[in-house]
């Protein structure tokens, strides 16, 4: 027949039994099989071996003497020193547990593929048909036999296996191990999965075991009571009632052992049966006594009913984790969370027939939602706030919430020793109302410019309150106003908006930031506000003849003619003073005389400049006073006196610092409203937005030490969404923000592209060099004084690397070599100066810009150039825009990057990346504006692998302030060490 694998049991001669793999060989017509080799990796006999058989080999060899030696003879001297003198504690506790472990493994395998299965005391020549051991592939169960008289009461076990039942007593049997339970009865294997064979050898000798009648009643309460929830039971003389029933359902809020707050749930079938969810019993046994008969109900668990609870837990919200424990799909949550969601699921709970129950070390809460009644009257300036809380059998004033409402406190203690949870939307609709508020005799009074807030609490209203609230809503949401006559342009449907929102603003004292993006026509909308002003009265379109800077008759002294005529005022309204960059001047000279030609233009500014001793004297013959930042910080003590209808502030971003002379100068300044424009209310910090709101509207976002403590902070540093939230809502209606996509049908196509231009090989060495040196330095000086005390070195080495990033020429006049990205630009120059184009080239080095100017005179291209020391700017402006030659026009980004319009170009180039994006925009918006009737393209031209492609990725990760606030962040303002190291990588 051939070779046949088996497995032989045998019995060390220290350990107990032990199992190798062994070829057996088949003679036709003999009873035995002879024994031809033990079966191991280093015979080298495995070739013929099934997969199954190997696996046998290898856990058989794994108990092998060899092996055993190797695992546990390491502090023996040699492997007969092991086996003679193994000490008994290493046998008990370590080796034979650790041969146990892989004996079942052994049996379960060979059970499992239907191996040979031989039991022999040594190792054999033959094996006979007496030596092998049958089994069957499915695990015996142990019967638990009980017999109950009047005279006594005794059990028995015995075994069944595959429908049989087998008896232990007198019978040839040997326990392999323990447990799991392998048991040799007579000439066969049984295994077993419910039993220890601990609880079977008392049945090798016994009949039955007798309980005296005096221990019957304990006994049946106990070990009966648990044989009958945990194996098969016979019984004679007391009844086993099977029941499958319904539980009671409970949900109990408590604390884990990590004191977090969870519900724990529970299935209560019986008094005597109550388990919780995750438990694994799956049987609950109780004994009851009736007529004399003892009877055990066994109760099975209802797994359908119990799945279809925690399936509408996890509907609801509640799902299993943690062990024991269901908690909030969101995390544990607090007490307040859980105690939310069982308000909100009261009604399903009910339903569910699901019992709500609270455990919590004696501290109790009360279900119950507080209910809040709100009054307000409408003052001149403010709104009086008064309210009512109801909660159980307790009423209050709402102003007792302030504290709990501002320290985001939820627990409120009631009088009886309960604590009521104020509802988590309170801190939402009321907190802006408690900081903004002043609390005065049992009210509080907000100042209307908030209004806002009152609109979000959505509180109960007054008739008055009510009507002025709709109206100031219409006004700020649906803005809808005639234009004025004398307006020499057709506004753009947003415009109009525009126009109406800030007219709207004046109706209602309050001040406004137009904050649309560069290009949407901040100025024409504000010139037509300051038309409307005016009016169209005869007094108002009397004109004086135009002379000089000033726009008024002079005389022969070069004073105001007015001055000493007296003549009368000939406005109907005093004269708005628009406040700006200096190179903003002319552009807002040449709109108003373009778009609004009869309002009658002042520029207070430059050395020639007129100061009257009463300011109104002069100011009184104009409808608009033009002047710059720095003129108004130097004559404020002269400009403070007059009484302005409007300051306006272009480019309003220049008040940022609020410590600044131009800030505080401007609040000297006196006006009956005030108007802000600007493309960039937030370049560096939120501080930016305060500075500017606060000029706007003193007071509506509280002092400078409360804002930053209250948003900054909270914003900038912990990314706090309420306080962003409640930000938002305040200054809602006094922001209006366009973007260039929302207004997208009224401007033409914009392509922005960025090209990555390689380091030429001299240009890269310099630059690895140069990084090595500033990394090197900067670090250091960090690790000496601290980031904030070395700022201005930091900038100074980033500086240097940006510069060699674009040309070494530019730190070294003696370079000789030339730079990637300068090539690259030069020869796309070449293409679109060939095909007619006009291109703007943006840097923030003057030096990169003289570069190309030497270049271009050298190819003896015309251009044009514009940096911060350019004198005549108008006339740079127009050579370029009305020259079909001039197709280049060279600009700093600093210079430039504000106040032009260069229409006639299609192609931006920006040679150099900025830390804020915010000012490149800026630069592409010289082009991309209204009044363009061409696609813009815009290149931005990155060197790779330097600084700049890093400043590159900032700018794109940096962007979620001017997101969330109506524009730009500044990464760099920022940055930490890390981000630092970063960029020096």
């Amino acid at each position: 027949m051939g070779k046949k694998f088996a497995v032989i049991l045998q019995q060390h001669r220290k350990f107990g039994f032990i199992a190798a793999c062994y070829l057996l060989y088949e003679k036709p017509g003999y009873l035995y099989l002879t024994v031809l080799e033990k079966v191991t990796h280093k015979n080298g006999n495995l070739q013929s071996l099934s997969e199954s058989e190997k696996e046998l080999v290898d856990q058989c060899e794994s108990i092998a003497d060899d092996n055993l030696f190797n695992h546990f003879g390491k502090k023996y001297k040699s492997y007969t020193d092991f086996f003679q003198r193994v000490k008994p504690e290493l046998t008990e506790k370590q080796i034979i547990p650790f041969i146990e472990r892989k004996l079942a493994l052994i049996l379960k395998k060979l059970v499992a593929v239907n191996t040979l299965f031989y039991q022999v005391e040594r190792r054999p020549k033959n094996l006979y048909p007496e030596d092998r051991l049958n089994y069957s592939l499915n695990p015996a169960k142990a019967v638990f036999n009980f017999s109950l008289t009047k005279e006594d009461f005794r059990y028995f076990l015995s075994i069944e296996s595959d429908g049989k039942d087998l008896s232990l007593t007198d019978k040839a049997a040997t326990i392999i191990m323990n447990d799991p339970c392998f048991l040799i009865l007579e000439n066969q294997l049984l295994h077993f999965d419910d039993i220890d064979g601990k609880k079977l050898l008392p049945f090798f000798t016994k009949e039955y075991v007798s309980i005296p009648k005096s221990a019957e009643r304990k006994y049946l309460e106990t070990f009966v009571k648990n044989s009958i929830a945990s194996y098969k039971v016979r019984s004679n003389g007391f009844s086993i009632v099977e029941q499958y029933a319904i539980p009671r359902t409970e949900l109990l809020l408590e604390e884990n052992l990590s004191q977090q707050n969870v519900f724990a749930l529970h299935f209560h079938y019986d008094e005597e049966f109550s388990l919780n969810y995750h438990s694994k019993q799956r049987i609950g046994v109780i004994l009851d006594k009736v007529d004399g008969i003892y009877i055990f109900r066994k109760v099975l668990r209802n797994s359908d009913h119990e799945a279809s609870v925690i399936e509408g837990l996890a509907d609801k919200g509640l799902y299993a984790s943690q062990g024991d424990y269901f908690v909030l799909n969101e995390g544990s949550g607090g007490v307040e969370e859980l105690i939310d969601w069982c308000n909100a699921k009261s009604k399903w709970l009910s339903d569910s027939k699901i019992n709500f129950r609270q455990n919590l070390n004696g501290k109790k809460y009360l279900f119950e939602k507080p209910a809040l009644k709100f009054e307000v009257d409408s003052k001149i300036d403010w709104f009086d706030i008064y309210g009512t809380v109801t909660v159980g059998n307790f009423e209050f004033s709402f102003f007792k919430l302030k504290n709990f409402i501002l320290s985001g406190t939820r627990e409120f203690p009631l009088p009886d020793g309960t604590t009521a949870i104020l509802p988590d939307e309170w801190f939402v609709r009321y907190e802006g109302i408690f900081q903004m508020g002043k609390e005065k005799n049992g009210r509080i009074s907000l100042k209307n410019q908030h209004f806002n807030l009152l609109r979000k609490a959505s509180p109960e209203k007054k008739a008055e309150y009510i009507q002025q609230l709709a109206e100031l809503s219409t006004m700020l949401d649906n803005p809808s106003l005639d234009l004025p006559s004398g307006l020499n342009a057709k506004l753009r449907p947003y415009q109009k908006e525009g126009y109406s929102w800030m007219s709207y603003l004046k109706l209602n004292n309050f001040g406004g930031c137009l904050a649309d993006d560069m290009g949407l026509g901040k100025t024409l909308q504000t010139l037509t506000l300051i038309l409307s002003n005016i009016g169209e009265s005869p007094s108002a379109q009397k004109r004086v003849e135009k002379s000089g800077d000033m726009g008024v008759q002079l005389d022969l002294f070069g004073k105001p003619d007015s001055e000493d005529s007296g003549k009368p005022n000939t406005t109907s309204v005093p004269a708005t003073l628009i406040v700006m960059p200096t190179s903003l001047i002319h552009n807002w000279k040449n709109e108003i005389d373009k778009f609004t030609p009869s309002l009658r233009v002042y520029k207070h500014h430059g050395s020639n400049r007129y100061k009257s001793k009463s300011p109104e004297r002069v100011f009184d013959h104009y409808h608009v006073i033009l002047t710059s930042y720095g003129t108004l910080r130097l004559d404020v003590e002269y400009l403070k006196n007059y009484q302005f209808q409007y300051i306006i502030l272009d480019e309003s971003q220049y008040i940022k610092n609020p410590g600044s002379k131009i800030y505080k100068s401007l609040l000297q300044l006196n006006a009956r409203y005030r108007l802000a424009l600007t493309g960039t209310p937030i370049e560096n910090s939120l501080r930016d937005l305060w500075t500017q709101m606060n000029f706007l509207n003193p007071g509506l976002l509280g002092g400078l030490d409360f804002f930053t403590r209250k948003f900054t902070v909270p914003i900038e540093k912990g990314n706090n969404e309420e306080q962003r939230e409640l930000l938002r809502t305040i200054i809602q209606p006094f922001i209006l923000r366009r973007t260039k996509k929302e207004v997208a049908r009224d401007l033409p196509d914009l392509f922005i592209q960025t090209i990555y231009c390689n380091l030429e090989e001299q240009q890269q060495e310099e630059y690895q060099l140069e990084k090595n040196m500033v990394r090197t330095q900067v670090l250091n000086t960090i690790e000496k004084n601290g980031i904030q005390n070395s700022a201005m070195y930091i900038l100074q080495g980033l500086q240097r690397l940006r510069q060699l990033a674009i040309h070494p020429a530019m730190l070294d006049e003696d370079y000789k070599g030339t730079s990637g990205k300068f090539e690259e630009v030069l020869r796309m120059l070449e293409s679109l100066r060939s095909e007619g184009h006009k291109v703007l080239l943006f840097s923030s080095f003057v030096k990169h810009l003289n570069l190309f100017k030497k270049q271009f005179d050298k190819k003896k291209w015309k251009y044009s150039m514009l940096t911060g020391s350019t004198t005549k700017r108008e006339a740079v402006i127009n050579e370029f825009q009305n020259s079909s030659e001039n197709q280049i026009f060279l600009i700093s980004i600093k210079a430039g990057g504000v106040g032009l319009n260069l229409t006639s170009a299609d192609y931006v180039f920006i040679l150099d990346p900025w830390w804020n994006p915010a000012v490149e925009m800026q630069a592409i918006n010289r082009v991309h504006r209204i009044g363009q009737d061409k696609h813009v393209f815009v290149y931005r031209f990155i060197s790779e692998g330097s600084i700049e492609e890093k400043i590159d990725k900032l700018q794109q990760s940096k962007s979620a302030m001017a997101d969330q606030f109506v524009n730009s962040n500044n990464p760099f303002a920022a940055m930490d060490v890390e981000s630092i190291k970063s960029f020096l990588s």
